[in-house]
């Protein structure tokens, strides 16, 4: 009897993330890998080994969602996510009323139609023939176009599509009067970006040099109803399926219900969740927050066509600056209404209340939204979790979103994460002008929170101020924040190195060396205010920072005092080394 040979997989792990980076962004929003993508081996591994899943199953379409994927450049994201899948309109060509039987002679026996450039003829004989074998003999001919027949007030007329998986592309219809067609007829397919596509391409335009990119699937249209948003709302943030048709109060209750625990199966975190095994993740952003929460958008006034030149050639197709074809998208940008502003309360505060609870070392990165002239102010949570990002954009990559406009939380991210690979995470970011935008929206403040406004004036573009949300004078400034959460990594890496030494003084005596020389280099890059120990920084880890019920139980707890260099005037903070992160903050911790 023959019997199987054992088989042995080599996998080499993943190195372990650097305490000291503070650059890496995780995004989650709306997108959907590609189907025709040809996925990294590292990365098939990495997922496999992290979720308990065959490198198949990941590699089938849709196996990508909902899974955190590193990206380290705009190219390796448009590699593995399809980023011109959301369409801002099909090219849709209808033609007029039809009579019952067409003319059988004295007409065209061919309908020129145009896909891309290519011309293409149908052959309609024989003639006459009935507007519905009109239509079938359009998809004899194996266009690849979507065709039917419509009715309308003056009867039944044709149809004629690309189809919505064909992507961008042009669509013609040359004269035939007798389907329809008295004149040339054009339409065109183009991508309309979702937040998430120019959110991660203006994070690396910005500086930025790794990404985690959480895809939830694809963006729901544009122009989507209200409850549609809703419930792309509730799926991107929490896993129950939402109602047929949900309301805002029961999107409300599904972000304020219970938060994922942090022990919980890696298969079976969502969204936000997987911040939990994202250890080297320092800035967690959702871009799709402002649509989402917004009403169904406007459309802007189309505009009035200018004086033409003296025509000198007739071409069959028309002029591509006609109304119907101009470049700009007729969409106006997302607008929050009071309905959006309870919406996006509670989603940030459920993201943040994720970070306080066991992610403290990550700090949530949002975009202010544009308000309605009927919402005096704009009220978010008061956190030293939270930088709110302030001005919309016009940038390279946001040049055919609506009115051109993009959310600043992105840029906001991309520039913080260039600050701590070129100066330090703990150097105020207004201290560097931002490149590469074109221009920032120029509105009144809605906002009486703390709040990182971007500014274009006689001085270029440039951050009014690097500040969180914090009502705290201690934790109002950004790089306090992100001072304290690179702290508390280095204590989290010393504690996963001395989990099992014997609690006593000879431990405690190396936790202080390593944490005083994590301090002496802080004040030699300049994080730290003073003239050095005991005036800059003291670090205490002894029997007056542990009871003895701590000790007899192996619970090793430092007290770490300094004076970061703004002007705050000393921040008091316990890193309990042995426990979990969601405990590493006690007095004078932020909120």
């Amino acid at each position: 009897m023959r019997h199987d040979a054992i088989r042995f997989e080599t996998y080499a792990p993943p190195p372990p993330p650097d305490p000291a980076r503070m650059d890496v962004a995780c995004f989650i929003g709306h997108i959907a890998p590609r189907g025709d993508a040809v996925l990294p081996e590292a990365l098939l591994d990495d997922l496999a080994q992290a979720f308990g899943q065959s490198r198949a199953s990941l590699a089938m379409p849709g196996g990508l969602v909902n899974r955190p994927v590193p990206v380290t450049s705009v190219a390796g994201f448009e590699a593995i996510f399809d980023t011109d899948a959301r369409l801002e309109r099909r090219a849709t060509i209808d033609g007029g009323p039809l009579a019952a039987a067409l003319p059988g002679s004295g007409v065209p026996d061919t309908l020129a139609i145009v896909i891309d450039g290519v011309i293409r003829e149908v052959d309609l004989r024989p003639l006459p023939l009935t507007p519905q074998e009109a239509a079938d003999r359009i998809v004899a001919a194996g266009l690849g176009l979507d065709v039917s027949l419509q009715s309308g007030p003056g009867g039944a007329f044709l149809r004629l599509a690309l189809p919505a998986a064909r992507g961008a592309g042009t669509l013609a219809v040359l004269p035939c009067p007798t389907l329809g067609f008295p004149e040339t007829r054009r339409a065109r397919t183009r991508p309309l970006p979702s937040p998430m596509t120019l959110a991660v391409r203006q994070f690396f335009a910005m500086g930025g040099r790794k990404a985690v990119v959480v895809g939830m699937g694809a963006a729901p249209p544009y122009d989507c109803p209200r409850a549609e948003r809703m419930a792309a709302l509730q799926r991107l943030f929490v896993a129950a399926p939402p109602p047929a048709v949900p309301d805002m109060l029961s999107v409300i209750n599904a972000l304020s219900g219970a938060l994922p625990s942090p022990a919980a199966a890696p298969e079976t975190r969502h969204g936000p969740a997987h911040l939990h095994g994202l250890p080297e993740v320092t800035f967690v952003l959702f871009p799709d927050l402002p649509e989402l929460v917004a009403p169904p958008p406007g459309v802007a006034a189309q505009r009035e066509p200018g004086p033409q030149p003296d025509a000198v050639f007739a071409e069959c197709l028309p002029a591509p600056t006609e109304a119907h074809d101009a470049d700009d998208t007729p969409w106006l940008a997302p607008v929050l209404d009071a309905t959006g502003h309870a919406l996006w309360t509670v989603a940030l505060r459920h993201g943040l209340d994720i970070l306080r609870a066991d992610v403290r070392d990550t700090l949530l990165v949002a975009a202010l939204p544009r308000a309605a002239a009927s919402l005096p102010v704009i009220e978010p949570p008061r956190s030293a979790f939270l930088q709110l990002a302030e001005g919309w954009v016009r940038s390279t990559a946001s040049a055919t979103a609506p009115q051109g406009l993009m959310a600043p939380d992105a840029v906001l991210a991309g520039h913080l994460a260039r600050l701590a690979l070129t100066s330090g995470t703990f150097v105020s970011a207004a201290t560097l002008p931002l490149a590469p935008l074109r221009d920032i929206e120029r509105r009144a403040a809605r906002t009486t929170a703390p709040s990182c406004r971007l500014l274009a004036d006689r001085h270029g573009l440039h951050l009014q101020s690097d500040l969180t949300t914090s009502d705290d004078p201690a934790w109002a400034d950004g790089p306090v924040s992100r001072i304290m959460a690179m702290l508390l990594r280095q204590a989290r890496d010393l504690g996963q190195e001395l989990a099992f030494e014997p609690n006593g003084p000879r431990l405690w005596g190396r936790v202080r060396d390593v944490l005083e020389g994590l301090l002496a280099a802080m004040l030699r890059a300049g994080a730290l205010a003073g003239t050095g120990p005991g005036d800059s920084y003291t670090v205490r880890c002894d029997t007056s920072t542990m009871s003895r019920q701590d000790i007899d139980t192996g619970a090793l707890i430092a007290e770490v005092t300094f004076r970061p260099a703004v002007p705050v005037a000393r921040i008091t903070v316990r890193l309990p080394l042995t426990e979990s992160p969601g405990a590493a903050f006690g007095q004078g911790g932020p909120a």
